[in-house]
């Protein structure tokens, strides 16, 4: 079908409140517009609206920015160095319980009682070692927070609380122990590694 000049400017102005700018531009609504409307009176209609009807072409997706973990440093600040620090004395534990000759003081961690799982005797080992406040005074402070160390003890007490037994479970799965602390959301993408949780343990 022909279209007159009038018929052509009717059309568009209904097209235009349908289609994005782009596309008013393409078939002739805008000033910018080359050819103008009078070159297209007299195209088919099948002309008219193929052009009218060409979908915008689709932006490319944005890629998502990987999440930073943060870490939860606690009310005492030491959150994740208590973490590290647990993390290398049940290793050195665990190690301990699974290489000493059955009958050895060592296989009974600490004075532990025969038949006491040694994921327990881990965890008390742990308890005593760390959580006491002569160890917790001395443990690295990388980030130089001021020690109190009421709070500073009832941090590690509540990390044991909270996190003794997934830390259990990840020695008993030989779960590589260097990233539970940052697995576990306690350590965050800002702070170091101040223990080496890596080294090999020897008796």
């Amino acid at each position: 079908c022909d279209l007159s000049l009038e018929i052509v400017h009717t059309i568009l102005q209904k097209l235009s409140q349908e289609f994005t700018p782009r596309v008013a531009v393409e078939i002739g609504l805008s000033d910018a517009t080359d050819p103008p409307l009078a070159a297209i009176a007299g195209s088919s209609c099948d002309v008219l609206f193929s052009s009218a009807a060409s979908p915008s072409p689709k932006q490319p997706a944005k890629k998502k920015k990987a999440r930073r973990r943060k870490g939860n440093e606690g009310q005492s600040g030491q959150r994740c160095v208590i973490c590290q620090a647990a993390v290398q004395e049940a290793r050195r534990a665990w190690h301990v319980a699974k290489t000493t000759k059955s009958g050895s003081a060592y296989n009974y961690l600490d004075g532990g009682v025969r038949g006491t799982a040694a994921e327990d005797l881990v965890m008390k080992s742990v308890q005593k070692k760390v959580c006491n406040r002569g160890f917790l005074g001395s443990m690295p402070n990388p980030k130089g927070y001021a020690k109190h160390m009421p709070t500073v003890q009832y941090e590690c007490e509540n990390f044991l609380e909270e996190f003794g037994d997934p830390l259990s479970d990840a020695i008993t799965l030989n779960d590589d122990l260097a990233v539970f602390c940052w697995d576990s959301d306690i350590c965050g993408d800002d702070d170091d590694l101040v223990y080496d949780l890596k080294e090999k343990l020897e008796l």
